[in-house]
């Protein structure tokens, strides 16, 4: 007899990994906010918790850090020492889980698979500490562990063992109450979570994940479309997001070693020509596109230049990356020394994200009415149904043709209506008149009767210049 072993993820999370070893480095540096900042583009890689308060946060330039948090300590990033460490964690967590059971999500962030792990150790706290024991001749740093049934609820545990200034053991989540843990998280702790959507649900009264999860499927799907139901889904506990262990590299160096006395700056160019075939070659082989390009010159006589741009979109085109570095290289003053050429793609991401599959036919034409609509349903979505009422012009109604027996000085005898409706006979002629009018040049005359059919009901007959009868429904009572 076979059992299904339930599914157990472990989120190990070294939270604000380059500021913790920074200040391990200068520990002068204790008591004032830090900030990590990238040279190649002056935006900040990491933030630590007091500057975060004050508004910093990753990706922010360095003159905005400067306005916000005034008394920061602001140190360049020491990228290849962090990925050093990221590399050397991976590899020790695959030598405890085993291989295909980790996977590497950002710098300092793993998930592992753990599902029937805990019985060689006894329980999951107790594999906890195994693991902290494990990584702990790798650095000094106390990691956040969570685990829980799904990767999501996992990084929510940690989050929250790291909130709790635990250094110690892990924030385990039994399967089955995964909803019960996260309701009372706030709706920014979801991955992504777009900020129209974060402001419609928080206009609506909703501020944690449990007012969120506590909304039926269709209501979101009402306002939310398709993409609201994943967040739903996440928000009751529910994440079917699989562990992806052949995530590709968090950057891809290339460099190369200059010889001294380069005759141009051409001769620069094509060294980097060289080097942007080799990182492009690199990452094709890992599957993967990069989101910027940096470029650091290196020479004997002076510090070492950097320059760096974001790739938009993502791409690991060989001629597009020369291109790039190629415009890289004109900031920078150049010399005869010898030195080293590096060329960087930072942060990577798998290549099929943001694909889209092609088609040879569409499965329509595009009418112009289409984006109004669009507009009304994103109307709509905002600010409720009610707001939008769609209407149309109407005209009068079309007159009726009628089969209509009359007698020799024209008026009408008998009335066959349409629509299985009867035949009526005329009592009388109320009133008669005629209207004479013209159409694009042409002359357009009618011969009106106000007829009451037996049983009193009032009719508006006229016939035309071609003896067609018609009922006017625009006078009709």
């Amino acid at each position: 007899m076979f059992y299904k072993t339930r599914a157990r993820i472990l989120c190990l999370h070294y939270f604000n990994l380059a500021v913790g070893l920074e200040r391990q480095r200068q520990p002068e540096l204790a008591a004032r906010p830090l900030v990590v900042v990238r040279l190649w583009d002056a935006q900040v890689l990491d933030a630590c918790p007091l500057a975060a308060a004050a508004g910093v946060q990753p990706g922010a330039a360095r003159r905005r850090v400067e306005q916000l948090c005034p008394e920061a300590a602001l140190l360049p990033a020491a990228e290849d020492d962090y990925q050093q460490l990221h590399a050397a964690l991976r590899t020790a967590l695959l030598h405890f889980a085993g291989a295909g059971r980790v996977e590497a999500a950002a710098l300092g962030e793993f998930y592992v698979d753990v599902a029937g792990l805990a019985s060689a150790f006894g329980s999951e706290t107790d594999l906890a500490e195994q693991l902290r024991a494990a990584l702990a001749p790798i650095t000094a740093l106390a990691p956040a562990i969570g685990i829980a049934e799904n990767k999501f609820t996992a990084a929510c545990a940690a989050a929250a063992h790291h909130a709790a200034g635990c250094a110690s053991g892990a924030l385990l989540v039994a399967g089955g109450s995964a909803a019960e843990f996260l309701a009372p998280q706030p709706l920014q702790v979801l991955p992504n979570l777009p900020a129209e959507m974060l402001r419609r649900l928080q206009l609506f009264g909703l501020h944690t994940l449990g007012n969120f999860a506590a909304l039926s499927a269709a209501a979101v799907a009402a306002q939310f479309d398709a993409a609201g139901l994943c967040y739903h889904a996440l928000a009751r506990g529910r994440d079917v997001r699989p562990l992806l262990p052949h995530t590709p590299p968090l950057i891809l160096r290339c460099s190369r070693a200059l010889p001294e006395g380069l005759p141009d700056r051409q001769a620069l160019h094509n060294h980097a020509g060289r080097l942007a075939q080799r990182l492009a070659a690199a990452l094709q082989a890992a599957s993967a596109h990069t989101t910027a390009l940096a470029v650091e010159l290196q020479q004997d006589t002076g510090p070492a230049q950097q320059a760096g741009a974001a790739v938009k979109p993502p791409s690991a085109d060989a001629r597009r990356l020369q291109r790039m570095a190629q415009r890289l290289l004109e900031q920078f003053e150049l010399t005869t020394a010898a030195g080293t050429l590096r060329l960087t793609a930072y942060p990577l991401r798998a290549w099929h994200l943001g694909a889209s599959q092609l088609e040879l036919l569409p499965e329509r034409t595009a009418r112009s009415s289409d984006s109004m609509h669009q507009t009304v349903r994103a109307l709509r979505q905002r600010f409720g149904a009610p707001v939008m009422q769609l209407a149309s012009t109407l005209g009068p109604p079309q007159p009726l043709p009628l089969q209509v027996r009359s007698a020799p000085d024209g008026s009408p005898l008998l009335v066959r209506l349409p629509k299985n409706n009867g035949t009526r006979t005329v009592q009388q002629v109320l009133e008669f008149w005629r209207e004479q009018r013209s159409w694009w040049e042409q002359p357009v005359q009618r011969e009106y009767y106000l007829v009451e059919a037996v049983g009193g009901r009032l009719l508006t007959l006229f016939h035309d210049a071609r003896a067609g009868w018609f009922l006017d429904r625009r006078r009709e009572l």
